[in-house]
C-alpha cells in the first residue's frame, strides 16, 4: 500500500484542493484530480530523504502562527509605508545574523519564512561562518530584531530539525 499511496492524507488533501479550485465537480474534474493526488505524492516522495522527520508538532503549530501572524502584521506596515510615504520612510538595511542551524531542511525553511514576510529578504549565507545576511525594511533596534528573530523563528526551527 505505502508503495503506491505513500502520503495518502497529502493525496487526500490534493484531491481536495483540486475540487475546490475547479467547481463545479464534473466526473473530468475527479478523474484528473485523482489522477493528480495520487502522482504527485509518488513523485515528490523521492525528494524526501531517509530518516529526516519533523519533530515537536507543537512547536511547529506555534511556527506556523508566529509566521502567519508576522506575515499579516508586516503586510500592514507595508501597505501603510507605500501609501502614505510621508508618515515614515522606510529605512532599509542589512542585518548580518550568526545562526546556529546547521540542518540544511532547517536552515531552508527559514529562508522560506523569512523571504515570505512582507519586508524581509534573506540576500546571503556564508555556509563557513554561518552568518546569514537578511534585508529588512525597517528596524529600529538591529539587537532588537535579531533577538527576535532568533527566539520566534531559529530557535523553534532547531527544535523540530536537529
Amino acid at each position: 500500500m505505502k508503495r503506491w499511496l505513500p502520503h495518502p492524507l497529502l493525496s487526500l488533501a490534493l484531491l481536495g484542493f483540486w475540487l475546490l479550485l475547479n467547481s463545479p465537480a464534473h466526473l473530468s474534474n475527479w478523474l484528473l484530480g485523482t489522477v493528480l493526488a495520487l502522482v504527485a505524492p509518488w513523485l515528490a516522495s523521492t525528494l524526501i530523504p531517509p530518516g529526516q522527520r519533523p519533530r515537536h508538532l507543537g512547536v511547529a503549530v506555534r511556527l506556523v502562527w508566529h509566521v502567519c501572524m508576522d506575515s499579516v502584521t508586516s503586510a500592514l506596515v507595508v501597505a501603510r509605508q507605500i501609501m502614505w510615504p510621508a508618515a515614515q520612510r522606510p529605512a532599509g538595511q542589512f542585518v548580518p545574523i550568526k545562526l546556529a542551524l546547521t540542518n540544511p531542511y532547517a536552515l531552508t525553511s527559514l529562508q522560506i519564512i523569512t523571504s515570505v514576510t512582507p519586508g524581509t529578504l534573506w540576500c546571503d549565507y556564508d555556509e563557513a561562518t554561518g552568518i546569514a545576511v537578511i534585508h529588512v525594511l525597517h528596524v529600529d533596534d538591529e539587537a532588537d530584531f535579531v533577538a527576535t528573530f532568533r527566539r520566534r523563528y531559529e530557535q523553534p526551527l532547531q527544535r523540530i530539525f536537529e
